[in-house]
């Protein structure tokens, strides 16, 4: 589930011109630690253009049409805490500022951040944060600024790049874990969710986990998960006692230089999970089973009644809820139900057992582009009424 990522040349025509005004991404800083903007000027002047009710930039006049050059920007200063300043140009309509890997130094290269639009106010001085213009990650960069004229004005073209260097760094947040337990597996699973947080700022080289036997301190068992990415964010944690309670603690650590707190906050992900007799879900753990729409977990099934909603199940941000409805018990199991479910849309049939050996089976017909399938684990009856059920996802069978 790792995956490096990836910086992508931008390359894009600009006013119908071969001239690509971007900045490299190869080498850069920021590509090695954390994800860069992906576009084009031809993109950024595109939405320019229809803010202003002009055309297209591709249909804009090109150098060739014998247009002038705007002067460049002057006076181009930029502070450590990312202000910056510059003086505008005569004729310009419009401003864009961009980072770009320090070794792209022509006007051409590609980028790796665009701004949007400082409008021309007549002021002649344009102060302002780059962080109130675009967001990017720490690191190092070569920034430039440009004046544009009017997009439908044939007689000028863009000015040469007024340049500065600009050095971010700041704080890597405290990592946020979520987990689930499968007892039938007896597999835990801790997840990195807000691995967005780091999306502009330094991935984390590993995000460090600890876990503690709160009966028995001598059990105590460490975890790392390496070389984060937002699609490397799961990690299966080994060696916990089956029964135990755990408390759990998480740090995350980074040797990026642009980072300026090498290792977070301990955070405490939990005072206390008993890894007993059933499944347990944090609050915000998600999952996804491909179009399946299983639970993985069912604290408090209404056993003469069924009731709707309390076979929950989630793929990313869709949700299926289901209805149970008593039916004989098959053979060999203490309760049977028929089973309606709404996921995203499609209605499906489904039935679930609980049989008298504590396991379950729950099936779902299918419809639409959801197949068929069939999920097993296993059922607690809690004394009242109500059983809780667990699943589990490693025998799905679709």
């Amino acid at each position: 589930m790792r995956r490096s990522t990836i910086l992508k040349r931008a390359v894009a025509g600009l006013m119908a011109a071969a001239l690509c005004l971007s900045c490299s991404a190869c080498g850069s800083s920021a590509g090695k630690y954390a994800k860069s903007y992906l576009g084009s000027v031809g993109q950024v002047l595109s939405a320019v253009a229809s803010k202003s009710g002009g055309p297209a930039a591709s249909a804009a006049p090109s150098a060739s049409d014998g247009a002038v050059k705007l002067d460049t920007p002057t006076r181009f200063t930029v502070d450590g805490s990312g202000s910056f300043s510059f003086q505008g140009v005569d004729g310009a309509s419009f401003y864009l500022i961009y980072f770009c890997d320090t070794a792209a130094t022509g006007d051409g290269d590609d980028y790796l951040y665009a701004s949007s639009p400082i409008y021309e106010d007549g002021s002649g001085s344009y102060t302002g944060q780059f962080s109130d213009l675009f967001q990017a990650a720490y690191g190092e960069y070569l920034v430039k600024v440009f004046a544009f004229p009017e997009l439908t004005d044939a007689s000028q073209e863009m000015s040469g790049a007024a340049t500065a260097s600009y050095t971010y760094t700041g704080a890597q947040s405290d990592p946020v874990i979520d987990y689930f337990w499968d007892t039938n597996g007896g597999a835990f699973e801790a997840v990195l969710t807000n691995v967005a947080d780091y999306t502009y700022q330094a991935y984390p080289d590993a995000v460090e986990l600890t876990f503690t036997n709160t009966g028995d301190p001598a059990d105590v068992v460490a975890a790392t998960l390496e070389g984060v990415s937002e699609s490397n964010t799961a990690l299966t944690v080994d060696g916990l006692t089956r029964g135990g309670t755990y408390r759990i603690t998480a740090v995350s650590r980074s040797g990026s230089p642009y980072v300026t707190n090498a290792e977070s906050a301990a955070v405490t992900v939990s005072e206390g999970v008993t890894l007993g007799d059933v499944n347990v879900l944090s609050e915000n753990y998600t999952w996804s089973d491909g179009w399946a729409s299983f639970p993985r977990l069912t604290p408090a099934f209404d056993l003469n009644g069924g009731s709707a909603g309390t076979l929950s199940g989630r793929q990313g941000a869709m949700t299926a809820e289901a209805e149970a409805v008593p039916a004989a018990a098959n053979a060999g199991c203490d309760y049977s139900y028929t089973i309606r479910i709404d996921f995203g849309g499609f209605a499906m049939d489904g039935a679930l057992d609980l049989k008298s050996d504590g396991t379950l089976e729950f099936t779902e017909s299918g419809a639409g582009p959801i197949a068929a399938g069939a999920i097993t684990g296993s059922w607690v009856d809690n004394g009242d009424g109500t059983a809780t059920l667990s699943y589990a996802p490693a025998d799905i069978k679709s």
